[in-house]
């Protein structure tokens, strides 16, 4: 179950800088318990003409001007692709579909993002693209790394269905496995189901800024 939370933060303290906040700086902030798996949204394609080969810089653009509202918004358990998919889906050809969530991270190092789609499709880490691809592949095309702590980091998967095969997959090499992708596995996705928290532009700040931080499985923000 989502529950919500408000606390006051009676001491703050910024441990890159050992600086501790004082009491005239002390706030109340908003909580709320997070589960596993990912928020999706379906949105039909206003206009089915353009081609679903889309270059990563254009992405945001599309996504603004060329969907409609939502059709659907769900909780799932991680990235879905084909028969998984196409069977909860009420529309499966000229969609946009959009996963948002966190990425749980098991340890401080630097992380390297792969991604297989079908069709056009990006995926971001902390509000950065890690990877992405203009046209339709299973086969994994690396993108870039990044270093990650330990801890949830804000995720979002993007991608412009044509007709056909769908879905997006995310791939990684970890400090664990440094020289290998591997699937990354549903056990590390993280969701909220409060409307709205994930909309775009953000409402609060975002993923490795003092301001949010994560404590004993809830997600903080300002307020």
């Amino acid at each position: 179950p989502i529950t919500a939370y408000t606390v006051q933060v009676s001491r703050c303290e910024d441990f890159s800088t050992a600086n501790v906040a004082c009491e005239s700086c002390q706030a109340d902030i908003n909580a709320i318990s997070v589960n596993d798996g990912l928020m999706m949204t379906v949105h039909p394609r206003m206009d089915s003409s353009l081609s679903f080969k889309v270059p990563a810089d254009e992405m945001d653009a599309r996504f603004d001007t060329n969907m409609q509202p939502a059709m659907m918004r769900r909780r799932v358990p991680g990235l879905l692709t084909n028969s998984k998919l196409k069977t909860m889906l009420p529309r499966t050809e000229q969609v946009g579909l959009l996963y948002e969530g966190f990425l749980n991270v098991d340890v401080d190092g630097e992380y390297t993002f792969g991604i297989a789609a079908d069709d056009s499709a990006d995926i971001q880490v902390a509000n950065e693209t890690v990877a992405s691809r203009d046209n339709w592949g299973w086969d994994i095309v690396p993108g870039r790394n990044i270093f990650l702590r330990a801890g949830l980091h804000l995720f979002r998967a993007r991608c412009i269905q044509g007709g056909g095969g769908l879905g997006v997959l995310a791939y990684w090499k970890t400090p664990f496995e440094p020289s290998t992708f591997s699937h990354i596995p549903d056990s590390y996705f993280r969701a909220s189901r409060l409307p709205g928290l994930f909309e775009y532009p953000f409402d609060f700040p975002v993923t490795d800024s003092p301001s949010l931080f994560v404590y004993e499985g809830l997600f903080y923000y300002y307020k």
